[in-house]
């Protein structure tokens, strides 16, 4: 008799799964920015020798209430962590003193309200990487809580992809059409000496995945 109770009970226990994954939305693509070439570069060009002394190719999708982001970041010199504030106040000539990136997503265009502004804190030598907000629409700073990260390392490169939740970032989720989103690469290869900062921007436009690919067709 317990047999059958834990057999039924494992069986809807799997029902209840599988239904949740079937309920759980498609992806929707919203952009792709690739930063790698000079014209990008907006401090530092004497001594960036190209991308893979530093550069980045990422693409962002939407699943639900959660903003994904893809990326694979090439960098000769990765995760450098010279000391443990990193970053600065805006009038300071070194904005970000570590290797990272930062996010600002703007209602549109540089007049645009700023809506989040948060970045990604490698750590040292990538060892405790998180996502941290320097200010957005829902009042929280710090640490994001709720944030997925996964790192694949490789020789010249990494490949990451971060899980972010929009409903602690944002006041209103579901606009994120017509927003723009800002981009920075911040280098580190030395003690400051050679300091690199790529930064561009994409319009984010929701594309459902499904009508793409009958489009495509």
């Amino acid at each position: 008799m317990k047999r059958e109770r834990f057999l039924l009970m494992l069986l809807g226990a799997l029902a209840a799964a599988g239904s949740a994954r079937c309920e759980a939305p498609e992806p929707s693509a919203l952009g792709q920015l690739t930063l790698e070439r000079a014209a990008q570069v907006r401090f530092g060009l004497h001594h960036w020798s190209g991308p893979r002394d530093g550069s980045l190719t990422l693409s962002l999708r939407r699943q639900g209430e959660r903003l994904l982001i893809e990326a694979t970041l090439r960098d000769d010199h990765p995760f450098l962590q010279p000391r443990p504030t990193k970053l600065n106040p805006a009038w300071w000539k070194i904005e970000y003193g570590a290797d990272g990136l930062r996010f600002i997503l703007r209602s549109g265009g540089d007049s645009g309200e700023v809506r989040s502004d948060f970045y990604l804190d490698f750590g040292s030598q990538a060892l405790q990487p998180r996502v941290v907000v320097a200010s957005c629409e829902a009042g929280h700073t710090g640490t994001l809580p709720g944030t997925r990260l996964k790192f694949r390392r490789a020789p010249g490169k990494t490949r990451f992809l971060l899980s972010l939740p929009l409903d602690k970032l944002l006041h209103a989720p579901a606009a994120l059409a017509g927003s723009e989103l800002e981009v920075r690469l911040y280098d580190l290869d030395s003690e400051m000496e050679d300091y690199t900062v790529l930064s561009d921007k994409v319009t984010l436009e929701e594309k459902n995945s499904e009508a793409g690919s009958q489009n495509s067709e």
